[in-house]
C-alpha cells in the first residue's frame, strides 16, 4: 500500500467550533499520485468538555485523537478491493474517542487510506489579540512619553489544569517597541489554573503617523504560536488637493491663465487660516519674477462643519509672465500651526506656436492674432473684454473637473479634440518622413515610441542569460534624436539593452526617459508637465507605481543610484496614480509634446532670415509693414515663426499679379497681410504664390485654374486640390491633404511652411540646358553630375513643366553616383511644336544609408531653328481662276486627333520658325465676319527684298490679298494615317505665292506642309459687241460646254492696213468675280448665310473691301514700277 501523509483541519478556516461538522483531508502521495482533497462528512461528536480558546494556536493543549480508514478513488484500476482494518484508539490525558466511519459502497478497486486526526484545545485565553489606538496630534506633546494619555488592557487567563509560565517576546515586535512606541506594564509571569491577569499597553508615538507591531506570547519557554497585533494612528491636520498635480495650460507672454483647485482639509479640530508661499522664479539673465498669484473667492479659513468635518476651500491659481519661462515646482500652503503642505505645479509661458497649441485649441474662437498699429510692430493674442469675462465665467462654472481635463488629451466628443488630433497627425507625419536617418519610418503616437525603446533585449533560456538582437530595422527615439541633433544622450547608446528582470527593466526605462527629458530641457524644450513615467507603456507604468508604493531593498537602492538629480521624481509625494484610460490620454499628450519640442529645438532653428532680405528690395513690397525680429516683439510667435510669416508676405505680394494675371476664374487677388498660419492660408493662394516663386512652370499647368476670390467650401477645396497636386508634381511630399488646408490647423500649416521654406530654394535652376534643331528632330544632351562626398548618392529624376512630355530620360529615372565619382544623365528632346519648349529636370534625392543629397534643378529650353515641310505641292492657275486641289497629309504622331488647319501666305518660303509662329498668331486672331472686319484690316506690303523677307512681321501678313483658302477648318487624323485636305488657289498676280499649311493639335503637336502656287496669264476677257465690217467672228458669244476662249477674228485685205477701234470694258469681270469669291472664302458661316439670304454675296462693297487688301501692295511698290491706270 502506498505511503500517505494526512493533515486534518476544521472546515471553515482557522475558527474553532464546539461541533466539528465537516473536515477536509489533504492527501500527499509519495509516489506519482496527484494531490487529492476529500471531504469527511458526518463526523459529529463533542470533542472537548470545556470551551475552546480564542486562539487556534497549538501549544500545551488538550488533545482528541481519531484513527479510521477511507476509500479513495485512484487512477490505478488494478488494485484489489481492500478490506477495512480494525480501528484502534489512543487516549491523551484521560480523554478517549473512537469513531468508526460508516461503511461505503465501493464499485472499483481502491487502496486503503488510513486517517489519523488530532484536535487541540488552547490552555490560554486572551481578551483580545488585536489592540488599536487612535490619537490626535493636538492632544499630545511629541517626544514626551506620557503613558496616561492612551492605554488599553490585555487580559490573560489560564483555562488549563496546569500552571503556565508566560512571556511577551518583544524581540518580534520590531522597531516600534525598541523606540518605546508601544509599552507594557508586565512582560512575563505565572498563571495558575483559572487565574487571570491584566496587562496595560501604552501607545506613546513620537510623531504623527501610523504605527504597527506584532509580538508573540511564549508559554513554558516553548516556541510561541500566540500573536498579538498592535496598531496606532496619530491623526494630524492634513490638506489634500484636487487635482493632486496642477498642470496649467501653456500661455502666450503677458496672457494670464487661471485654474481652480479644491483644498480639502482633514482632521482639523479648530479653525485655521491658510497662507500661500508663492514660488519665485529666476530667469536665465538673473532676474527674479513672481508669475503666480492666488485668490480664495470663499475665504481662506478652514472651518469646522456641524458634523465635525472640515469644509473644502476653493483656490484660484493664476500664472502670467512677460518673459519665456518654464516651471515645475511646489507651491506651499501653511496653516496657523505652521503645518506645510505642497502641491506640484507645472506652468509655461512662451512665444512659440508649437508650445502654445493647447491655448489656441481652447481659445481659437474667442481670440485671434492681431497687428498693433504703433511704432513697434507686434503680434498679440487679444480678445474683446466682454468675451474674456464671459469665457472666464463659463470656465469657472464648468467646475474643477473641466479645468483638470484641460491638462490631458480632450475627449472625442469635445470640439477641441479635432485640434489636438490634427496636431498629433502633423507631428506624426513629419517625424515619419523626416525624423530618421535611413528614410521613412512609420510611427504611431504614443504606441510605437514607447514600445521601441531598445535594439537588444535580454532573454533567458535554460538558466542562461543572453542578448537577443531585435533587428537592425528597429528604430528608437534615441536614433531619431541622434539624427536630428547629432548628439547622444548621456549614458545611453544607440544599441541600448534592457535588463531581463521586469522591475529592473522598468527602472532603467524610467531613468532613460528622465535623461531624455533632462537633455531636451537643456536644449530649450519646455516640458515641465511631462514626468518620465508618462512615457512608459501601461504595463511598465503599473510596475513603476508598484515599485514606488512597495519597493524592495534592492530596487530602492537601484532607484537612488539611477539619478540623484531627479530624486524628487521618485518621491511618494510626487507619485500620480492614474487609471488606464487616463494614463492613455496623458501618454498621448506627453509624447505629442515631446515630439513638438524636439521639432522646436532642432528643426525650427534652421529657418534663417537671411534668405528673405533681398525680397524687400522690390518696389511692390517696400510699402508693406515689416515684422520685427526682436525675440520679445511678439507674444505668440518666435523669431523663426515670424521669419516664415515675412517670407509668406513678401512672396505673395511680389508674385500675385504675375501668377494670376491670366487667371481663368477671377481677377488678380487683392493685397493681404498674413498674420497667422490658419485663416490666412486656407484658400491656398498664399501657398501657391510661394510655389510659383520657385517653380513658375506650375502657373500655366495648375495655378491659373484657381479661384482668386473663393467664397464657397467647394471653391476652397478646388483651390487646395490644385495646390496639393502641384506639390505632388514636383515631389514635395509631406503627406498633407487638401482638406487639411481647408480646415486649417496652425501647427500643421506651420510645419508645412517650414518644409516649403527649406525645400523650395533648391528648386531654382542651377543651369539652363538648350536644345536646338529642326521640327520633329530628336536632340540629346548630357548632364554631368559629380559626387564629392564619401557616400553613395541616389537621385530620382523627374521632368516637370508645360512641355515635360517632349523630354525623356532614355536611361531611366534612377541616378546613382558612387563616392568620389561622376556620372552623366542623357536627356532627349523631340520637338512637336514650332514654339519654344520649356521644362525642368528635377533630381530628388533618395536616402541611401542615411545620406541625403540636396535637390538639383536644371532648366530645359528648346528652339526650332529650321522647318522642313513634310511635303511640297506645286501647281499653276490662271489669274482670277479658282483652282481646287487636294493636299495629301499624313499624321506623324501616334495619337488620333482633330487638327486645326492654318494657312500662312507669303511671297517666299518661310524658313524661320519665329516668323511662322508670329504669322500663325495673327492668323488665329483674324476673322472676317462683316464688311467692317475686312475694311479695318491693316495696310502694308510684303517686302520684295530677300533680306526684308527675313524680317516678316504681323502687319505684312495682314496686308496680303489672300489667294489660298481651305473649306476645311479642322481635319481628323488617325495616328500615322493620311487624309486629303482641300486647298483652293485663286491667284491675282503673275507670280509665285507660297502657302505654309500648319496642322495643329494643342495636345498632340503640329506639322507643316508647303504649297507653291503660280499665277499664270489670265484667261482672255470677252469683248463687247462691235458693229464693224472688219469683224469676222467673236467666239466669246458662244456659251455652254462648247464655249472656247474668247477670240476676235478680223478680216483685212492683202497689203492693206486695218484700223479698228476696239471696245474694251472698264471693269475686269474676271477679277471682280474673283474678288467676290475671295471675300466669300473668308466669311464666317453666319456672315455667309446672312449675305446669301439678303442676296449681297456679290455686292460691290464686298469686292471693294477685298480689293483694298491688294492695293496696299501696289502703293508700296517702287515709283518706277508703279502702274497708273487710265480711264
Amino acid at each position: 500500500m502506498p505511503k500517505y501523509t494526512y493533515n486534518l483541519q476544521p472546515a471553515g478556516g482557522h475558527k474553532w467550533q464546539k461541533e466539528v461538522d465537516a473536515l477536509w483531508i489533504r492527501l500527499e502521495c509519495c509516489s506519482d499520485m496527484a494531490w487529492l482533497c476529500l471531504p469527511v462528512i458526518a463526523v459529529s461528536q463533542k470533542v472537548l468538555e470545556d470551551d475552546p480558546p480564542a486562539s487556534h494556536s497549538v501549544t500545551h493543549s488538550l488533545v482528541a485523537a481519531y484513527d479510521f480508514t477511507l476509500p479513495v478513488n485512484t487512477p490505478w484500476a488494478d488494485f484489489a478491493l481492500a478490506q477495512p482494518s480494525p480501528v484502534s484508539a489512543t487516549s491523551v490525558e484521560s480523554v478517549k474517542h473512537i469513531i468508526t466511519p460508516r461503511p461505503q459502497a465501493v464499485t472499483v478497486a481502491v487502496p486503503l487510506c488510513r486517517v489519523k486526526a488530532v484536535v487541540l484545545k488552547s490552555p490560554l485565553e486572551f481578551s483580545s489579540t488585536e489592540l488599536k489606538f487612535a490619537q490626535h496630534s493636538s492632544d499630545i506633546h511629541f517626544n514626551i512619553a506620557d503613558e496616561s494619555l492612551n492605554s488599553q488592557k490585555l487580559d490573560l487567563k489560564n483555562i488549563s489544569r496546569q500552571q503556565l509560565t508566560w512571556k511577551l517576546n518583544c524581540d518580534d515586535a520590531g522597531k516600534n517597541t525598541e523606540d518605546s512606541i508601544f509599552k507594557f506594564s508586565l512582560q512575563a509571569g505565572f498563571l495558575d489554573p483559572g487565574q487571570k491577569i491584566s496587562i496595560a499597553v501604552f501607545f506613546c508615538p513620537s510623531s504623527p503617523g501610523t504605527y504597527a507591531s506584532e509580538m508573540s506570547v511564549c508559554l513554558n519557554d516553548n516556541p510561541s504560536h500566540y500573536k498579538i497585533t498592535l496598531s496606532g494612528t496619530v491623526k494630524s491636520p492634513k490638506i489634500n488637493f484636487d487635482p493632486p498635480f496642477l498642470m496649467l495650460m501653456p500661455v502666450p507672454l503677458d496672457v494670464k491663465t487661471e485654474t481652480a483647485i479644491s483644498i480639502i482639509p482633514q482632521d482639523y479640530l479648530r479653525q485655521s487660516q491658510i497662507r500661500v508661499e508663492l514660488p519665485e522664479l529666476e530667469l536665465e539673465d538673473g532676474d527674479r519674477i513672481y508669475p503666480f498669484s492666488v485668490q480664495f473667492p470663499e475665504g481662506q479659513d478652514i472651518v469646522l462643519s456641524s458634523d465635525g468635518t472640515n469644509k473644502e476651500l476653493i483656490c484660484h491659481i493664476s500664472f502670467k509672465s512677460s518673459r519665456p519661462v518654464s516651471f515645475l515646482g511646489n507651491m506651499f500652503f501653511t496653516d496657523e500651526e505652521e503645518n506645510r503642505f505642497s502641491i506640484q505645479v507645472a506652468a509655461t509661458a512662451e512665444n512659440c506656436l508649437l508650445t502654445l497649441y493647447p491655448y489656441l485649441a481652447f481659445h481659437g474662437s474667442d481670440q485671434q492674432v492681431i497687428l498693433r498699429s504703433n511704432s513697434d510692430t507686434t503680434f498679440e493674442s487679444e480678445s474683446d473684454e466682454k468675451t474674456s469675462e464671459e469665457s472666464e465665467a463659463d470656465s469657472q462654472s464648468d467646475g474643477r473637473e473641466n479645468k483638470y481635463e484641460l491638462s490631458f488629451f480632450p475627449d472625442e466628443d469635445k470640439k477641441e479634440y479635432n485640434f489636438f488630433q490634427k496636431t498629433l497627425t502633423a507631428v506624426k507625419n513629419w517625424f515619419t518622413l523626416f525624423g530618421w536617418s535611413k528614410g521613412q519610418n512609420p510611427i504611431s503616437i504614443p504606441y510605437s515610441l514607447r514600445r521601441d525603446v531598445c535594439k537588444v533585449q535580454m532573454t533567458s533560456s535554460q538558466e542562461k542569460v543572453f542578448k537577443e538582437n531585435l533587428g537592425k530595422d528597429t528604430k528608437t527615439v534615441y536614433d531619431m534624436l541622434f539624427h536630428l541633433s547629432g548628439q547622444l544622450l548621456p549614458g545611453i547608446t544607440l544599441s541600448q539593452s534592457l535588463p531581463l528582470d521586469p522591475v529592473e527593466r522598468t527602472l532603467q526605462l524610467h531613468w532613460q526617459h528622465s535623461t531624455l527629458l533632462a537633455f531636451l530641457k537643456s536644449q530649450g524644450a519646455y516640458l515641465p508637465h511631462i514626468m518620465p513615467e508618462f512615457l512608459l507603456e501601461p504595463d511598465d507604468y503599473k510596475k513603476w507605481i508598484k515599485v514606488q508604493t512597495v519597493p524592495t531593498k534592492g530596487h530602492t537602492a537601484e532607484l537612488k543610484k539611477r539619478d540623484v538629480k531627479n530624486s524628487d521624481l521618485f518621491s511618494d509625494k510626487h507619485l500620480f496614480i492614474m487609471e488606464d484610460s487616463i494614463f492613455e490620454t496623458m501618454s498621448k499628450r506627453a509624447w505629442t509634446d515631446v515630439l513638438l519640442q524636439v521639432y522646436k529645438v532642432f528643426v525650427l532653428p534652421r529657418v534663417s532670415s537671411r534668405n528673405i532680405t533681398d525680397l524687400f528690395s522690390f518696389e511692390s513690397v517696400q510699402s508693406m509693414p515689416r515684422i520685427k525680429s526682436e525675440p520679445l516683439s511678439s507674444n505668440i510667435y518666435s523669431p523663426y515663426e515670424r521669419t516664415i510669416l515675412n517670407w509668406l508676405n513678401k512672396h505673395y505680394e511680389k508674385n500675385r499679379k504675375t501668377v494670376w494675371k491670366d487667371c481663368q476664374k477671377g481677377e488678380v487677388p487683392p493685397m493681404r497681410w498674413i498674420v497667422n498660419f490658419d485663416r490666412d492660408l486656407l484658400d491656398g493662394l498664399v501657398l501657391a504664390a510661394q510655389l510659383a516663386a520657385y517653380c513658375p512652370y506650375l502657373i500655366a499647368t495648375h495655378f491659373v485654374r484657381m479661384y482668386t476670390n473663393p467664397r464657397t467650401p467647394e471653391q476652397f477645396l478646388h483651390n487646395n486640390l490644385i495646390l496639393v497636386n502641384a506639390m505632388h508634381a514636383v515631389s514635395l511630399a509631406i503627406g498633407i491633404k487638401a482638406t487639411d488646408i481647408c480646415d486649417p490647423n496652425p501647427v500643421m500649416l506651420l510645419i508645412l511652411c517650414v518644409y516649403l521654406y527649406e525645400s523650395l530654394p533648391h528648386y531654382l535652376p542651377k543651369k539652363t540646358i538648350e536644345f536646338t534643331g529642326a521640327l520633329h528632330a530628336t536632340v540629346v544632351k548630357q548632364v554631368r553630375l559629380k559626387n564629392p562626398s564619401s557616400k553613395t548618392l541616389m537621385y530620382n529624376a523627374i521632368l516637370v513643366g508645360r512641355d515635360a512630355d517632349d523630354f525623356s530620360l532614355p536611361k531611366g529615372n534612377t541616378v546613382t553616383i558612387a563616392p568620389k565619382r561622376q556620372t552623366s544623365i542623357n536627356v532627349e528632346f523631340t520637338s512637336r511644336f514650332l514654339r519654344p519648349a520649356e521644362a525642368v529636370l528635377l533630381l530628388i534625392s533618395k536616402t541611401v544609408g542615411g545620406i541625403d543629397g540636396a535637390t538639383l534643378t536644371f532648366s530645359l529650353k528648346s528652339e526650332v531653328k529650321h522647318i522642313e515641310p513634310a511635303d511640297i505641292l506645286k501647281f499653276k492657275s490662271p489669274c482670277y481662276e479658282l483652282k481646287k486641289v487636294i493636299l495629301n497629309v499624313t499624321n506623324p504622331f501616334r495619337n488620333d486627333g482633330i487638327f486645326r488647319v492654318i494657312l500662312l501666305e507669303s511671297t517666299s518660303y518661310l524658313t524661320q520658325p519665329e516668323q511662322v509662329y508670329q504669322a500663325r498668331r495673327v492668323k488665329q486672331e483674324q476673322t472676317f465676319s462683316s464688311e467692317n472686319n475686312i475694311l479695318n484690316c491693316k495696310k502694308g506690303a510684303l517686302p520684295e527684298d530677300s533680306n526684308e523677307e527675313n524680317s516678316l512681321n504681323c502687319s505684312d501678313q495682314s496686308s496680303l490679298l489672300h489667294e489660298f483658302f481651305s473649306p476645311m477648318e479642322k481635319l481628323f487624323l488617325e495616328g500615322r494615317s493620311s487624309a486629303g485636305l482641300d486647298i483652293h488657289f485663286l491667284p491675282f498676280n503673275l507670280e509665285k505665292r507660297y502657302c505654309t499649311v500648319i496642322l495643329v493639335n494643342e495636345l498632340i503637336g503640329e506639322f507643316v506642309y508647303l504649297i507653291e502656287g503660280t499665277g499664270d496669264v489670265p484667261l482672255p476677257s470677252g469683248l463687247l459687241p462691235m458693229d464693224s465690217p472688219n469683224v469676222l467672228h467673236i467666239s466669246s458669244t458662244l456659251e455652254g460646254s462648247s464655249a472656247v476662249e474668247p477670240v476676235l477674228y478680223l478680216k483685212c485685205g492683202f497689203a492693206q492696213i486695218l484700223e479698228e477701234n476696239l471696245r474694251i470694258p472698264l471693269i475686269n469681270e474676271s477679277r471682280e468675280r474673283a474678288l467676290a469669291i475671295a471675300a466669300q472664302q473668308q466669311m464666317s458661316t453666319i456672315e455667309y448665310e446672312r449675305r446669301k439670304i439678303t442676296g449681297t454675296l456679290q455686292s460691290s462693297s464686298v469686292r471693294v473691301a477685298t480689293a483694298l487688301l491688294g492695293l496696299s501692295r501696289v502703293e508700296n511698290l517702287p515709283k518706277e514700277a508703279q502702274i497708273t491706270p487710265s480711264v
